[in-house]
């Protein structure tokens, strides 16, 4: 199938990860023959297609030219594309660009996943007409790059508070409220051990 890329930023890996700094394109992708199919947003770590997609963003954005220029026609279309799920070997959770979990603006929880979907991309051989997936464009090279680089297991943030932080109401702090627990309400706990 054959999708477009929108929406295209260059981003670094955040604080804390293996690739700290390191430069990859982030984009949305749509159907053009679908437009009312739901968009994904993808992380790409390729290097050649960083490198092609930094001659368009000027330095201060993370790219290589002197001033951002429209990318072309050919670098927004995605060929051969193919969505396939990458299942996490634990829960992850998704790292903001200081190394802390990134957090719903919402409710304040944290983005946890145990899987994902990823785009891949298929091939077809010239000389066997096989058609296979690009070199590096598998589900299992595609997910193991996005999970190593944007996300770290639940288990190093198990001592996170979950709950959202407090909020302003009338210009004064509220607190938080307790997270929900599975006692009975007025039932007397257990006595300690």
């Amino acid at each position: 199938m054959i999708y477009k890329l929108t929406n295209v930023s260059l981003e670094k890996v955040p604080a804390g990860k293996q690739n700290e700094g390191k430069v990859y394109v982030r984009a949305e992708v749509i159907n053009p023959k679908n437009r009312f199919a739901e968009s994904t947003t993808q992380a790409f770590f390729s290097p050649a297609f960083v490198k092609e997609v930094q001659k368009y963003f000027a330095v201060a954005n993370n790219g290589t030219g002197t001033a951002n220029t429209p990318l072309p026609d050919d670098v927004l279309t995605f060929t051969g594309g193919r969505y396939e799920e990458f299942a996490f070997p634990e829960m992850m959770v998704q790292i903001d660009t200081d190394g802390t979990p990134r957090r719903n603006p919402k409710n304040g929880n944290m983005y946890m996943r145990d899987r994902i979907t990823v785009l891949c991309q298929y091939e077809i051989d010239d000389e066997t007409g096989e058609r296979g997936y690009a070199k590096g464009w598998d589900p299992v090279s595609r997910g193991t790059s996005i999970m190593s680089n944007l996300y770290a297991p639940l288990s190093r943030f198990n001592a996170v508070q979950t709950v959202a932080p407090p909020q302003l109401i009338n210009g004064q702090t509220a607190p938080n409220v307790a997270p929900p627990t599975t006692e009975t309400p007025g039932a007397v706990p257990p006595p300690a051990a």
